[in-house]
């Protein structure tokens, strides 16, 4: 892992706590902060492997909160507005109840070369 990567990760740790401390008074938090710091100085194996799990943990994160938002978009707000579409457009939605023995449509239309010079 890039010695980079792992000093930016570590700052980053170091001012969340710094920033709960702010919001939460707990003084054990300025000490986290401060360990965080001064593990970022040295290249270390302890700070490779917090920057590891941090990534790593930040990766679950990501899987676990995009699935849960696109999850919340589906139920509360597209769900919703397909009903409202059905309720005000009866027609519109009556064609998808259709019992069909084909949806295939016969194009009555007569193609010439110029047709397929231009196709947009």
């Amino acid at each position: 892992m890039e010695r980079k990567t792992v000093i930016e990760t570590l700052a980053v740790l170091a001012l969340a706590a710094l920033l709960f401390n702010l919001w939460l008074g707990h003084a054990w938090l300025l000490y986290l902060a401060t360990a965080l710091l001064a593990l970022a100085i040295f290249p270390n194996p302890l700070a490779t492997l917090i920057t590891k799990g941090w990534l790593k943990f930040s990766e679950v994160l990501g899987a676990v909160m995009s699935r849960l938002i696109m999850t919340l978009i589906f139920f509360f707000f597209l769900t919703p507005l397909a009903f409202v579409y059905r309720l005000f457009n009866r027609a519109a939605a009556d064609h998808f109840l259709k019992k069909r023995d084909t949806y295939w449509r016969v194009a009555e239309e007569k193609f010439t070369k110029e047709s397929f010079e231009k196709p947009w």
